[in-house]
């Protein structure tokens, strides 16, 4: 007698995808990994991946996707299109991935591609959008498929980011605690896992050291963090954007290097950071803002990187070359992380454990371990491949969808907890 999908994760494990593009658009992720139940069975162990590839767009399919980012006007047509030829192309990636690693595909945890995200500035409430229908996903992986993750926490109060805190604890079960995970995609993230202790009566921690942030400010993110209703306070989940990461760094260098990334910031290496610049920078209202907190291109996109650039000229940082606005670009980067940390996160972590693209800037590591002061390393080191790290987290929430774990935390995106995230298309 064959398997239920829920039983496939007894014993062996089920074989699951994660797919999704990242506000890059320069490919599509997959990681395949194996997951299994607990031994609880009431959630899942940590993943083990099998195979990660990133596979390239259909030619057509980028550069529309890659138009919608950069601002072009889409209109109904063109968006159910790109909806279409988004899953599709989703769900081929994954299924040649398996195809070429020898496995059958369980599930498939399909992320899609945001298209739109609030910013924290709609004045009507949170809303988002991801292009890439799983419905069209499941027709070419011929098995089930968990999509559309964020539009349930955003119906539940939340921000709908960061999506990856309700997946980390699992991902990153092994990393000592307190510990931050940095994600350096188009905007950086973190998710805090605090070591479970004090917090569970629901009383905030005791900070270890005064921070920079008002008495109002760390109340507001302590009652977030640790409210005692929560039912999933057992990993003291706290999450948010920190602010623009690649979005910028790569945007200038589109526009300033005539390449598509600094390669380990070589060109940073060479420029003089000028601190003025990095402040008048950071007193942007978002920074300020307390968790929980999301941004995107909306705010932090290519009119932003013009406005930087223009800054920049007019202080004459540009005179010898693209080096000194690169360097003051990339250390504020790791200057809004910092600030974060010493911000709103009490108790102080311990490690800064990092994913995502910006790992390969080496330049961007170096400032991140100058100006956090605690040691900061690739997600690698942890055992996770940082370039799958956002790939395993939807492939993670599939499981529990498929599972009926509830996810959200409030303390992560605001939302109210106990919801289960995704919607399913059947196999």
């Amino acid at each position: 007698m064959s398997k239920t999908l829920h039983e496939s994760f007894d014993d062996e494990g089920a074989i699951v995808a994660g797919v999704l593009s990242g506000t890059s658009a320069d490919g599509i992720d997959v990681v395949i990994a194996r997951i299994r139940k607990n031994a609880a069975g009431d959630d899942i162990e940590q993943p083990q991946p099998i195979a990660f590839a990133t596979l390239p767009y259909p030619d057509d399919v980028r550069s529309r996707v890659r138009s919608v980012l950069d601002g072009a006007h889409c209109g109904l047509r063109e968006t159910a299109l790109l909806s279409r030829d988004l899953g599709r192309a989703f769900g081929r990636a994954a299924r040649i991935l398996a195809e070429h690693n020898d496995v059958e595909l369980d599930l498939v945890g399909s992320h899609g591609q945001t298209v739109w995200h609030h910013d924290g500035n709609e004045a009507s409430g949170a809303a988002t959008l991801q292009l890439g229908d799983g419905d069209f996903v499941a027709e070419e992986t011929r098995c089930t498929v968990v999509s559309d993750f964020r539009q349930r926490d955003i119906a539940a109060g939340g921000e709908g980011a960061p999506i990856s805190a309700l997946a980390d604890d699992v991902i990153f079960a092994r990393v000592p605690r307190p510990c931050a995970i940095l994600n350096l995609g188009g905007m950086g993230n973190l998710t805090v896992l605090q070591a479970v202790g004090p917090r569970e009566s629901g009383r905030p921690a005791e900070p270890d050291e005064p921070t920079r942030a008002s008495s109002s400010e760390r109340s507001k993110v302590s009652a977030r963090s640790n409210q005692a209703a929560d039912p999933l306070a057992f990993d003291h989940v706290l999450a948010f954007d920190t602010g623009p990461a690649n979005s910028l760094l790569d945007g200038l260098a589109r526009r300033l290097l005539a390449a598509p990334c600094d390669g380990d910031g070589a060109s940073a290496a060479r420029g003089t950071v000028d601190e003025a610049l990095l402040r008048e920078w950071s007193a942007h209202p978002f920074f300020l803002k307390p968790p929980p907190r999301s941004t995107g291109r909306d705010t932090f996109g290519e009119a932003w990187v013009g406005d930087v650039i223009d800054r920049a000229r007019k202080k004459g940082l540009l005179e010898h070359g693209p080096d000194d606005l690169m360097a003051t670009a990339t250390a504020f980067v790791a200057h809004t992380v910092a600030d974060s940390l010493s911000r709103f996160v009490q108790p102080r972590a311990q490690r800064l454990v990092v994913a995502g693209g910006g790992v390969h800037n080496g330049t961007l590591m170096l400032q991140l371990y100058e100006r956090c002061r605690i040691p900061v390393g690739s997600s690698d080191a942890a055992g996770v491949d940082p370039d799958a790290r956002e790939a395993l987290v939807f492939a993670v929430l599939a499981a529990r969808c498929i599972l009926g774990r509830p996810v959200t935390r409030t303390g992560a995106t605001g939302a109210r907890a106990g919801r289960i995230l995704g919607k399913i298309s059947p196999g």
